[in-house]
């Protein structure tokens, strides 16, 4: 599987195919598209068991999407500017975030922010 976000404001899941095509050199096919942001998505990733998903976007929110139900959760919201970057820790249970707000956010996976470290950075927090 493979789960790709754009500038369409949408993720699309692939399924990818163990050769390629040998009529049409494809290496996979899309499966799903989920829609949900208003903006941009400029980041996403995966659960450790691939079964969950989060895109963080220049809507100023992550979301929390369900893979196996093809379904998303209400957006994280909190961050003031774009949401440039999104990690989740090997439990499940942590969400980070960062930003171009230059603040680091620690969520839990049902959206309530526990922790914000203001301006963690001179700049915008690209990558995480």
């Amino acid at each position: 599987m493979l789960l790709t976000g754009s500038r369409d404001k949408k993720l699309v899941r692939w399924e990818l195919y163990a050769k390629p095509d040998e009529t049409t050199e494809e290496m996979g096919k899309p499966i799903h598209s989920y829609h949900g942001h208003s903006h941009f998505i400029q980041n996403v990733t995966l659960t450790s068991d691939s079964k969950h998903a989060l895109s963080s976007s220049w809507d100023k929110t992550i979301r929390l999407w369900d893979l196996v139900h093809d379904k998303a959760f209400k957006p994280f919201q909190g961050h003031l500017r774009d949401v440039l970057a999104v990690a989740i820790a090997s439990d499940s249970k942590r969400i980070i975030s960062a930003g171009r707000d230059n603040s680091l956010k620690l969520w839990t996976v049902s959206g309530e922010c526990k922790h914000t470290v203001e301006q963690a950075h001179d700049k915008w927090i690209s990558c995480i």
